[in-house]
């Protein structure tokens, strides 16, 4: 099937699939993983920081691994991280 080609803008997540990058990791992998989706989606990890009311070194310590983001901190990551895949959806 070919549809319209989709191209990764800024802030745009090049795949789709979300469930890809995520399978075989642990917790701690996918969360790092999440982070950097939202970072990209974001454009930058501070616009990640404004977005989410945290500071800064806080999505850097995520994005390190060396602090994990609370329970609410997680879904509004991961929603970020789907809008990406929301806008490429749309697209087709």
């Amino acid at each position: 099937m070919s549809g319209p080609a989709f191209e990764a803008g800024p802030g745009d997540v090049a795949s789709p699939d979300l469930s890809r990058i995520v399978v075989g990791c642990t917790a701690e992998e996918k969360i790092k993983r999440f982070v950097e989706l939202a970072v990209c989606r974001c454009g930058s990890a501070a616009a990640l920081a404004r977005n989410l009311k945290v500071k800064p070194p806080t999505v850097s310590q995520w994005r390190a691994g060396r602090k994990r983001p609370d329970a609410i901190k997680l879904i509004q990551i991961q929603e970020l991280a789907e809008q990406g895949r929301a806008s490429w959806q749309e697209a087709m």
